[in-house]
Protein backbone atom coordinates (compact mmCIF):
# COMPACT_ATOMS: atom_id res chain seq x y z
CA UNK A 1 0.00 0.00 0.00
CA UNK A 2 2.79 2.60 1.07
CA UNK A 3 4.54 1.66 -2.27
CA UNK A 4 1.49 2.22 -4.46
CA UNK A 5 0.69 5.59 -2.56
CA UNK A 6 4.22 6.85 -3.26
CA UNK A 7 4.43 6.11 -6.56
CA UNK A 8 0.94 7.59 -6.87
CA UNK A 9 2.35 10.59 -5.17
CA UNK A 10 5.54 10.71 -7.95
CA UNK A 11 3.07 10.71 -10.48
CA UNK A 12 1.50 13.62 -9.02
CA UNK A 13 4.68 15.47 -9.02
CA UNK A 14 5.73 14.62 -12.42
CA UNK A 15 1.93 16.04 -13.92
CA UNK A 16 2.30 19.46 -11.93
CA UNK A 17 5.73 19.50 -13.36
CA UNK A 18 4.51 19.26 -16.90
CA UNK A 19 1.85 21.70 -16.28
CA UNK A 20 4.73 24.31 -14.78
CA UNK A 21 7.45 23.98 -18.13
CA UNK A 22 4.29 25.23 -20.22
CA UNK A 23 4.76 29.29 -21.10
CA UNK A 24 0.37 29.17 -20.10
CA UNK A 25 0.78 26.96 -17.59
CA UNK A 26 -1.56 29.29 -15.27
CA UNK A 27 -4.47 28.22 -17.68
CA UNK A 28 -3.18 24.49 -17.08
CA UNK A 29 -3.64 24.92 -13.31
CA UNK A 30 -7.33 24.23 -12.60
CA UNK A 31 -7.11 21.32 -15.62
CA UNK A 32 -4.24 19.83 -13.42
CA UNK A 33 -6.22 19.86 -9.87
CA UNK A 34 -9.30 19.12 -11.57
CA UNK A 35 -7.58 15.46 -12.63
CA UNK A 36 -6.25 14.99 -9.56
CA UNK A 37 -9.10 15.62 -7.58
CA UNK A 38 -11.38 13.48 -10.02
CA UNK A 39 -8.26 10.87 -9.36
CA UNK A 40 -8.85 10.66 -5.59
CA UNK A 41 -12.46 10.56 -6.08
CA UNK A 42 -12.46 7.17 -7.95
CA UNK A 43 -9.75 5.64 -5.90
CA UNK A 44 -12.39 6.64 -2.75
CA UNK A 45 -15.63 5.24 -4.47
CA UNK A 46 -17.11 8.73 -5.34
CA UNK A 47 -17.58 8.20 -9.02
CA UNK A 48 -20.65 10.83 -9.45
CA UNK A 49 -18.24 13.29 -8.06
CA UNK A 50 -15.66 12.60 -10.39
CA UNK A 51 -17.36 12.51 -13.18
CA UNK A 52 -18.57 15.84 -12.21
CA UNK A 53 -15.23 17.11 -11.67
CA UNK A 54 -14.39 15.94 -15.22
CA UNK A 55 -17.13 17.24 -17.45
CA UNK A 56 -15.75 20.70 -16.43
CA UNK A 57 -12.12 20.29 -18.15
CA UNK A 58 -12.07 21.61 -21.87
CA UNK A 59 -9.67 19.26 -23.87
CA UNK A 60 -10.16 21.58 -26.51
CA UNK A 61 -7.46 23.97 -25.65
CA UNK A 62 -4.46 24.45 -28.13
CA UNK A 63 -1.33 22.52 -26.95
CA UNK A 64 -3.62 20.58 -24.57
CA UNK A 65 -0.77 18.20 -22.96
CA UNK A 66 -1.14 14.28 -24.31
CA UNK A 67 0.02 13.04 -20.45
CA UNK A 68 -2.84 15.20 -18.83
CA UNK A 69 -5.37 13.88 -21.25
CA UNK A 70 -4.58 10.24 -21.16
CA UNK A 71 -4.80 10.53 -17.31
CA UNK A 72 -8.43 12.46 -17.71
CA UNK A 73 -9.53 9.72 -19.53
CA UNK A 74 -8.50 6.86 -17.42
CA UNK A 75 -9.54 8.70 -14.63
CA UNK A 76 -13.22 9.19 -17.01
CA UNK A 77 -13.54 5.48 -17.81
CA UNK A 78 -12.69 4.43 -14.10
CA UNK A 79 -15.61 6.99 -12.77
CA UNK A 80 -17.96 5.63 -15.27
CA UNK A 81 -17.64 2.15 -15.00
CA UNK A 82 -18.13 2.87 -11.05
CA UNK A 83 -21.09 4.82 -11.96
CA UNK A 84 -22.15 1.35 -13.66
CA UNK A 85 -22.44 3.55 -16.87
CA UNK A 86 -20.71 0.88 -18.96
CA UNK A 87 -21.88 2.01 -22.33
CA UNK A 88 -20.37 5.46 -22.19
CA UNK A 89 -17.32 3.68 -20.54
CA UNK A 90 -16.69 1.65 -23.25
CA UNK A 91 -17.20 4.28 -25.52
CA UNK A 92 -14.30 6.45 -23.78
CA UNK A 93 -12.11 3.21 -23.72
CA UNK A 94 -12.39 2.72 -27.28
CA UNK A 95 -10.82 6.74 -28.32
CA UNK A 96 -8.82 5.64 -25.38
CA UNK A 97 -7.19 2.94 -26.95
CA UNK A 98 -7.40 4.45 -30.65
CA UNK A 99 -5.69 7.65 -29.28
CA UNK A 100 -2.68 5.94 -27.23
CA UNK A 101 -2.52 2.70 -28.85
CA UNK A 102 0.83 2.03 -27.08
CA UNK A 103 -0.51 3.14 -23.38
CA UNK A 104 -0.76 -0.73 -20.71
CA UNK A 105 -3.02 1.55 -18.40
CA UNK A 106 -5.94 1.23 -21.11
CA UNK A 107 -5.22 -2.41 -22.40
CA UNK A 108 -4.94 -3.13 -18.59
CA UNK A 109 -8.80 -2.08 -18.47
CA UNK A 110 -9.89 -4.16 -21.75
CA UNK A 111 -7.90 -6.98 -20.24
CA UNK A 112 -10.08 -6.80 -16.82
CA UNK A 113 -13.89 -7.36 -18.91
CA UNK A 114 -12.54 -10.90 -19.96
CA UNK A 115 -12.47 -14.21 -17.32
CA UNK A 116 -10.60 -16.15 -19.79
CA UNK A 117 -8.82 -13.81 -22.32
CA UNK A 118 -7.87 -14.95 -25.79
CA UNK A 119 -4.94 -15.46 -27.66
CA UNK A 120 -5.74 -11.76 -28.80
CA UNK A 121 -4.85 -10.33 -25.68
CA UNK A 122 -1.37 -12.19 -25.83
CA UNK A 123 -0.58 -10.71 -29.03
CA UNK A 124 -1.53 -7.40 -27.75
CA UNK A 125 0.57 -7.67 -24.84
CA UNK A 126 3.03 -8.90 -27.17
CA UNK A 127 3.28 -6.15 -28.91
CA UNK A 128 3.18 -3.30 -26.06
CA UNK A 129 6.57 -5.17 -24.11
CA UNK A 130 8.20 -4.69 -27.52
CA UNK A 131 7.10 -1.17 -27.73
CA UNK A 132 7.33 -0.05 -23.86
CA UNK A 133 9.68 2.16 -23.29
CA UNK A 134 9.77 1.30 -19.37
CA UNK A 135 8.52 -1.03 -16.79
CA UNK A 136 5.61 1.27 -15.73
CA UNK A 137 2.77 -0.15 -13.57
CA UNK A 138 0.50 -0.85 -15.90
CA UNK A 139 2.19 -2.81 -17.73
CA UNK A 140 3.21 -5.19 -14.81
CA UNK A 141 -0.44 -5.01 -13.73
CA UNK A 142 -1.25 -6.54 -17.00
CA UNK A 143 0.84 -9.05 -17.55
CA UNK A 144 0.10 -10.28 -13.54
CA UNK A 145 -3.78 -9.95 -14.71
CA UNK A 146 -3.18 -12.19 -17.80
CA UNK A 147 -1.02 -14.72 -15.71
CA UNK A 148 -3.88 -15.18 -13.27
CA UNK A 149 -6.23 -15.77 -15.95
CA UNK A 150 -4.75 -16.97 -18.69
CA UNK A 151 -6.03 -19.96 -20.67
CA UNK A 152 -3.14 -22.58 -20.30
CA UNK A 153 0.04 -23.17 -18.19
CA UNK A 154 2.18 -22.33 -20.76
CA UNK A 155 0.59 -19.01 -20.99
CA UNK A 156 0.46 -18.47 -17.55
CA UNK A 157 4.30 -19.58 -17.36
CA UNK A 158 4.83 -17.16 -20.23
CA UNK A 159 3.50 -14.12 -18.35
CA UNK A 160 4.95 -15.15 -14.79
CA UNK A 161 8.59 -15.04 -16.50
CA UNK A 162 8.23 -11.72 -18.01
CA UNK A 163 6.34 -10.47 -14.91
CA UNK A 164 9.10 -11.49 -12.59
CA UNK A 165 11.71 -10.79 -14.88
CA UNK A 166 10.73 -6.87 -15.43
CA UNK A 167 11.18 -6.36 -11.77
CA UNK A 168 7.14 -7.31 -10.82
CA UNK A 169 7.27 -8.07 -6.68
CA UNK A 170 3.56 -8.93 -5.98
CA UNK A 171 3.14 -12.66 -4.65
CA UNK A 172 0.00 -13.26 -6.81
CA UNK A 173 2.30 -14.36 -9.57
CA UNK A 174 3.08 -17.45 -7.75
CA UNK A 175 -0.23 -17.92 -6.50
CA UNK A 176 -1.29 -18.00 -10.36
CA UNK A 177 0.73 -20.81 -11.15
CA UNK A 178 -0.45 -22.78 -8.41
CA UNK A 179 -3.79 -22.98 -10.95
CA UNK A 180 -1.48 -25.57 -13.19
CA UNK A 181 1.00 -26.55 -10.37
CA UNK A 182 -0.78 -27.40 -7.61
CA UNK A 183 1.81 -26.68 -4.51
CA UNK A 184 4.76 -26.16 -6.70
CA UNK A 185 5.25 -22.06 -6.63
CA UNK A 186 4.96 -21.77 -2.91
CA UNK A 187 8.80 -21.19 -1.85
CA UNK A 188 8.68 -18.00 -4.69
CA UNK A 189 5.21 -17.09 -3.07
CA UNK A 190 6.98 -16.34 0.45
CA UNK A 191 10.24 -15.39 -1.21
CA UNK A 192 7.96 -12.32 -2.38
CA UNK A 193 6.33 -11.67 0.96
CA UNK A 194 3.34 -13.27 0.33
CA UNK A 195 3.24 -14.27 4.18
CA UNK A 196 2.82 -10.35 5.26
CA UNK A 197 -0.33 -10.50 3.34
CA UNK A 198 -3.21 -11.45 5.24
CA UNK A 199 -5.43 -10.87 2.12
CA UNK A 200 -3.55 -14.00 0.29
CA UNK A 201 -2.90 -16.24 3.16
CA UNK A 202 -6.73 -17.15 2.62
CA UNK A 203 -5.65 -18.84 -0.43
CA UNK A 204 -3.45 -21.24 1.26
CA UNK A 205 -5.75 -22.01 4.31
CA UNK A 206 -7.99 -22.93 1.74
CA UNK A 207 -5.62 -25.97 0.67
CA UNK A 208 -6.59 -29.24 1.70
CA UNK A 209 -4.73 -30.93 4.38
CA UNK A 210 -2.43 -32.83 1.71
CA UNK A 211 -1.86 -29.86 0.23
CA UNK A 212 -0.48 -28.02 3.03
CA UNK A 213 2.05 -31.04 4.07
CA UNK A 214 3.88 -30.94 0.40
CA UNK A 215 4.27 -27.02 1.62
CA UNK A 216 8.37 -26.17 2.59
CA UNK A 217 8.18 -23.64 4.59
CA UNK A 218 5.25 -22.85 7.57
CA UNK A 219 3.46 -19.12 7.96
CA UNK A 220 4.46 -17.09 10.64
CA UNK A 221 2.60 -13.94 11.14
CA UNK A 222 5.09 -11.25 12.76
CA UNK A 223 3.33 -7.89 13.85
CA UNK A 224 3.65 -5.09 16.56
CA UNK A 225 0.06 -5.70 17.05
CA UNK A 226 -1.73 -7.26 20.15
CA UNK A 227 -5.07 -6.88 19.70
CA UNK A 228 -6.87 -10.91 19.85
CA UNK A 229 -8.62 -10.19 16.61
CA UNK A 230 -6.11 -9.21 14.42
CA UNK A 231 -4.27 -12.58 15.97
CA UNK A 232 -7.25 -14.60 15.44
CA UNK A 233 -7.98 -13.13 12.17
CA UNK A 234 -4.14 -14.10 10.60
CA UNK A 235 -4.53 -17.55 12.18
CA UNK A 236 -7.78 -18.22 10.69
CA UNK A 237 -6.69 -17.09 7.68
CA UNK A 238 -4.05 -19.30 7.63
CA UNK A 239 -0.91 -18.46 9.53
CA UNK A 240 0.43 -21.20 11.18
CA UNK A 241 1.78 -19.32 14.29
CA UNK A 242 2.13 -15.54 15.20
CA UNK A 243 4.09 -13.56 17.45
CA UNK A 244 3.73 -10.55 18.84
CA UNK A 245 7.00 -7.85 18.67
CA UNK A 246 9.28 -7.32 19.93
CA UNK A 247 10.52 -10.91 20.61
CA UNK A 248 14.25 -12.21 20.45
CA UNK A 249 15.87 -14.65 17.72
CA UNK A 250 16.02 -17.59 19.88
CA UNK A 251 11.87 -17.29 20.55
CA UNK A 252 11.70 -16.76 16.92
CA UNK A 253 13.85 -19.75 16.05
CA UNK A 254 11.91 -22.28 18.32
CA UNK A 255 8.95 -20.79 16.75
CA UNK A 256 9.69 -22.10 13.48
CA UNK A 257 10.89 -25.48 14.19
CA UNK A 258 8.20 -25.95 16.46
CA UNK A 259 5.75 -25.03 13.14
CA UNK A 260 7.64 -26.87 10.53
CA UNK A 261 7.75 -30.23 12.62
CA UNK A 262 3.82 -29.65 12.43
CA UNK A 263 3.76 -29.17 8.70
CA UNK A 264 5.68 -32.19 7.81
Amino acid sequence: MEATVGRRMAESIDLLRAALILDSWRRYTPVVASVLLSELYVRIGMFSDAIEVLRTVRTDTPLFPEQLLSRLLYAEIRALRGAGRSGEADRALARARDRFPDDPAFFLIELEDEPIPSLRYRDELDRLLRTATDNSPSLLDALLLYAESAPTAGETAWAAREYLGRGGEDPRVALAQRRFEPGAPIDEFLDLGGAARPDLLRQIGDLSDDERATLDAAVHARSASTDEVDKVLLLEMGADDYVTKPFSPKELLARVHSVTRRVR
